[in-house]
């Protein structure tokens, strides 16, 4: 969510579907290189005998893995571009408080996610991930308090 958000709002003077286009092709851009650093991470497991290209059968072993998270960028990506889009146009503070609370409520909602809805555990299983991104999110917060405050004249 954070990277079609800031990348529609680096690049765009909010035309609403180029925002949305930026939006999308960051979040593929994005997990498309996630996955394909997964297949010199992760052992993804055995190839076909036949397959004479086995980095090409892992990395489409990777992508069907995560084929949810595709499906899910297609409807995120140009929502979080636009509003990207939007908040860099007029010119606001929000742009940087909606960032600091996309990084402290993601691994809440993760946790909440975990707890009740699935058994995937990634969250759980790395904590240091998710705890080091909602640290990211309150130092940023601290930074827009201590940075736009409004100054008291004497």
């Amino acid at each position: 969510m954070i990277l079609p958000f800031v990348a529609a709002a680096m690049t765009t003077r909010h035309r609403v579907f180029q925002s949305a286009l930026v939006g999308l092709c960051a979040s593929m851009i994005g997990l498309f290189g996630f996955y394909f650093a997964n297949i010199f991470v992760l052992d993804i497991g055995p190839h076909p005998e036949l397959s004479p290209y086995p980095l090409v059968a892992d990395f489409l072993a990777s992508i069907r893995s995560g084929k949810i998270y595709f499906i899910l960028a297609c409807l995120s990506g140009p929502i979080f571009g636009i509003l990207g889009g939007y908040l860099h146009q007029k010119r606001t503070n929000m742009f940087l408080v909606f960032t600091a609370t996309l990084f402290v409520l993601e691994p809440c909602f993760g946790l909440l996610y975990v707890r009740f809805f699935s058994g995937f555990t990634y969250y759980v299983d790395y904590p240091m991930v998710w705890l080091v991104e909602a640290v990211f999110g309150v130092i940023l917060f601290i930074f827009i308090i201590v940075r736009f405050r409004p100054t008291q004249r004497s």
